[in-house]
C-alpha cells in the first residue's frame, strides 16, 4: 500500500472516531434530562463550559486565598509581596487547569490572551485595595483579600461579557 494511500485510510479512520462525551458533559446531559429539559449539543457544551470555568475559577479563587494567608500569616510577608507571589503562582495554576479542562481547542489563542488580561486587571486592582485598606488605613489583610478577590470576580465578568466579548 503506498505512502498516499495509508494517508488517507488513516484519515478515514480518524473520522469515523466519536468523541466520548466526559464525565461532566454527562451529568449536565442527565441533569438536563431529568428536568425535562433538552438543548442542543452547542447550548449543552456551552453549559459545560461554563460549569467548567466556575469550578476552575472556584478552585482557583480558594487556593489563592490559602496560599495568600499562609505567605502573610505564617511567612510574614508583607501583604501586597504575598498578594503578588499567590498571583503567580494561582495564573500558574489557572492557566493549566484552563488549559486542560476549559479551553477551547479551536479558539485557545484568544481564550489565553483573555485569561492573561484578566488575570493582569485583577491584579493591578488587588494590589490597588491591598494598598489602600491594609497598608494605608490597616484593616485585616485576610479581609481586605476577601473582599478584594469578590471585587476582582465581578470585574472579570463585567470585562469579560462587555468588552471581551463585543470583539466576537
Amino acid at each position: 500500500m503506498s505512502n498516499k494511500m495509508k494517508i488517507k485510510v488513516k484519515k478515514e479512520k480518524e473520522k469515523k472516531v466519536v468523541e466520548k462525551p466526559d464525565e461532566l458533559t454527562l451529568m449536565v446531559r442527565e441533569s438536563l434530562g431529568s428536568m425535562g429539559r433538552k438543548v442542543a449539543p452547542g447550548q449543552e457544551q456551552m453549559l459545560v463550559t461554563i460549569l467548567k470555568s466556575f469550578l476552575v475559577g472556584g478552585i482557583s479563587t480558594i487556593v489563592d486565598v490559602i496560599i495568600y494567608f499562609i505567605l502573610y500569616h505564617f511567612v510574614k510577608l508583607d501583604p501586597m509581596i504575598a498578594n503578588a507571589i499567590s498571583f503567580v503562582i494561582i495564573l500558574i495554576f489557572s492557566y493549566f487547569m484552563s488549559n486542560k479542562y476549559v479551553f477551547d481547542k479551536n479558539n485557545k489563542k484568544q481564550m489565553v490572551k483573555e485569561l492573561f488580561i484578566l488575570y493582569f486587571l485583577g491584579l493591578i486592582l488587588t494590589e490597588g485595595i491591598i494598598f489602600g485598606l491594609v497598608t494605608t488605613i490597616s484593616w485585616n489583610p485576610l479581609l481586605v483579600k476577601i473582599i478584594a478577590v469578590v471585587l476582582v470576580i465581578i470585574m472579570k465578568f463585567l470585562v469579560k461579557r462587555f468588552i471581551l466579548n463585543k470583539k466576537h
